[in-house]
């Protein structure tokens, strides 16, 4: 995603992006507003729009010059795509530069919260991680892309191997693995 010195990937944490429980509308929204100070661009996509919102699928622009409005702009984004998505399906990216938006964003959601990726400093991440758990949230939402695994695609049925044979992997994030070495199943 980024080549940006000391930008580090991280990737949705599955086990609670995942989790039907788990509050994913006030999650996205306040990882949103927690990378508004360092964003300054946006682009947002519609992609399976309600029929009220067919007109204008696409958004994008500068955020404001003061970092406190920009806060303000991007909650009115994101209301914006979750009012007019028919699935809550839609693509929105944050970054610092407009013209490498979308090769560089900090902030990155390409279809659902699941597919989203952060590409920040060690010490954004844990300002981010503050701000996750000032609002109840969990500080591992996102792990370093490194730390996941892949594997070939476990098990002995015809479905297993037909997917290993088309090179379909299983990859699970640390919080994943230590969830199924406590089951006993790693």
């Amino acid at each position: 995603m980024s080549s940006k010195s000391g930008c580090q990937m991280y990737l949705a944490e599955p086990f609670h992006w995942n989790d039907g429980g788990f509050p994913r509308a006030m999650a996205r929204r306040v990882t949103v507003l927690g990378v508004a100070r360092w964003v300054r661009f946006y682009e947002a996509h519609l992609l399976a729009p309600r029929r009220r919102c067919r007109q204008r699928r696409v958004r994008r622009g500068a955020l404001p010059t003061a970092v406190e409005a920009r806060g303000p702009a991007l909650d009115a984004l994101l209301r914006w795509l979750e009012d007019c998505s028919q699935v809550d399906t839609f693509r929105l990216l944050l970054g610092e530069r407009s013209d490498t938006l979308t090769q560089d964003p900090l902030f990155a959601r390409w279809e659902e919260d699941i597919e989203t990726a952060l590409c920040l400093t060690s010490a954004r991440f844990t300002a981010l991680q503050k701000v996750w758990q000032e609002a109840g949230l969990p500080p591992d939402l996102f792990a370093l892309a490194d730390e996941f695994t892949c594997q070939p695609w476990p098990g002995k049925s015809w479905k297993a191997r037909l997917l290993r044979w088309l090179g379909v992997v299983q990859c699970l994030s640390p919080r994943e693995r230590a969830h199924l070495a406590k089951a006993g199943e790693a």
